[in-house]
């Protein structure tokens, strides 16, 4: 017998799938019923594009991109970015989140040790030889970290850059 994954809203899927990251999306913005009124659509509609056993029906984009601008997380997104062996990282959109500020040496150097902090876990890692699941999962938790601090740099530049042209009357 098949145990209820408490965290879907509907029934269990296989972990890792578009459906259960559709599910996901759906219970971050309340449930099935409050997805549905938010776009527009009917529950049993709602219903069907988390079912696992629908292959006939998805979420349009349009639909995932409401969704995801309400619940603040990109569930679908992100889900397709690793399937297509991409990593996303939230960037500002081009403003700078410290009060205009345009801090790169710091941002600089929270890069240099996050990427620090990779390279020790990969040596760490191949220091026997084989990389073990743990070791693995480390590196990819210290990339991730590395990936975000770099793009907080590069979010930090592009808006000195809009800053400049600004001021330089475009």
């Amino acid at each position: 017998m098949k145990t209820r994954n408490l965290k879907t809203s509907y029934k269990p899927r296989p972990a890792g799938s578009l459906k259960a990251a559709t599910d996901q999306l759906v219970n971050a913005v309340g449930g099935q019923k409050r997805a549905a009124e938010l776009a527009g659509k009917s529950r049993t509609v709602m219903a069907r594009y988390t079912d696992d056993g629908d292959n006939d029906r998805w979420m349009p984009v349009d639909v995932v991109r409401l969704l995801e601008t309400i619940a603040g997380y990109p569930y679908v997104t992100a889900y397709m970015a690793i399937e297509a062996g991409f990593v996303l990282s939230a960037t500002s959109g081009g403003s700078v989140s410290d009060g205009g500020k345009h801090d790169l040496a710091g941002h600089l150097a929270t890069a240099v040790k996050e990427f620090s902090d990779v390279s020790v876990a990969s040596i760490e890692a191949l220091a026997d030889g084989q990389t073990s699941e743990f070791e693995a999962r480390r590196i990819i938790k210290e990339s991730k970290e590395a990936i975000d601090a770099l793009a907080k740099l590069h979010d930090n530049a592009r808006a000195s850059v809009e800053q400049a042209k600004e001021g330089n009357g475009g």
